[in-house]
């Protein structure tokens, strides 16, 4: 069973029933998660629930309890003569693409990478693969998702495995 949340001032309101259309995407090649969803919205049609979905409010998308994605509202459209607002969120890697930064890493992993850009920008971490692999790297003004992924590829190429940056609600994970 599927379940649309929006979490703004006015409180949770469930929203399932008034979108009829959902679309979750995102793969191992991008950086964010994206949330599309139509939501019904009319003014003359008394029947329909009047629900705030501004631009930042929190967005949460499950199935079977499950949650599948945790983001924000970014942009919202509505047509002059249409019933749906359409609407896309995206969850915090958009963030990690749009923070850029200057670090020297000197004999560092890339977990120890990903531990403290987590750190210095305000994520939280949730589990991050152990490479054991060492490298000295200097990084200027690059995005912050840049960094953690070259500090990856460097070990990828050591140890053969392949890594995934990806956030698990509000937890950076690889």
């Amino acid at each position: 069973m599927l379940k649309l949340l929006i979490k703004n001032s006015s409180g949770t309101n469930d929203v399932n029933e008034l979108a009829p259309t959902i679309t979750w995407s995102g793969d191992y090649q991008q950086c964010a998660r994206t949330l599309e969803f139509g939501l019904l919205s009319s003014a003359t049609d008394k029947s329909l629930p009047v629900v705030k979905c501004a631009l930042g409010d929190a967005v949460s998308f499950y199935q079977d309890g499950t949650e599948l994605f945790e983001g924000w509202i970014f942009s919202r459209e509505k047509s002059t003569d249409g019933s749906t607002i359409d609407i896309t969120a995206y969850d915090r890697g958009f963030y990690l693409r749009k923070n850029e930064a200057s670090y020297k890493f000197t004999n560092t992993t890339p977990e120890a990478v990903t531990r403290r850009v987590a750190a210095d920008f305000g994520f939280t971490v949730g589990e991050i693969a152990v490479t054991g692999f060492r490298f000295n790297r200097n990084f200027l003004g690059e995005n912050l998702y840049s960094i953690i992924e070259t500090a990856y590829t460097l070990a990828s190429a050591h140890t053969g495995k392949k890594y995934h940056i990806l956030f698990r609600g509000a937890k950076l994970c690889v």
